[in-house]
């Protein structure tokens, strides 16, 4: 279970609200990602997307971090699960979670594009078996 801890700043543990402000409009009018602090997830493992994606935002004015800050605005994954993805989707403030595709054709385009468009679906990396009752149970429901 992701713990408040898991989110450092400077080295310091976080409490309270979580906050982002005005940091995103007033770095993001220079450059077309400043502001944006993407955060890869441990569903990021593959060196060269990893490079590739945080060499994407950092080219356009961005900043990567590899855990998740006070000033996280976005995260990229391709998994819906994991302590980082819980902790983004419970703070009061929303971080975008988007697929690393984001930051990718951001950096093709040079330009932000809207992160709701590449954004992660519920279920992304989730493998779920359905299954009805045991072959017993059935038999013994009379309808």
């Amino acid at each position: 279970m992701a713990r408040h801890s898991d989110i450092r700043r400077a080295g310091e543990t976080l409490g309270g609200e979580y906050y982002y402000g005005g940091v995103l409009q007033s770095i993001y009018k220079r450059t077309p990602l400043g502001g944006a602090r993407q955060v890869r997830h441990r569903d990021l493992r593959r060196r060269e997307l990893l490079r590739s994606a945080s060499g994407a935002v950092e080219s356009l004015g961005g900043e990567y971090s590899p855990g998740l800050t006070h000033a996280t605005t976005h995260l990229l994954s391709r998994a819906a699960a994991g302590d980082m993805y819980a902790i983004a989707t419970s703070r009061p403030a929303a971080i975008a979670i988007a697929t690393p595709d984001w930051a990718l054709r951001c950096a093709a385009a040079r330009a932000r594009l809207p992160a709701a468009d590449f954004a992660l679906p519920p279920f992304a990396g989730v493998h779920a078996c359905c299954s009805g009752p045991p072959a017993a149970r059935r038999a013994a429901v009379k309808c």
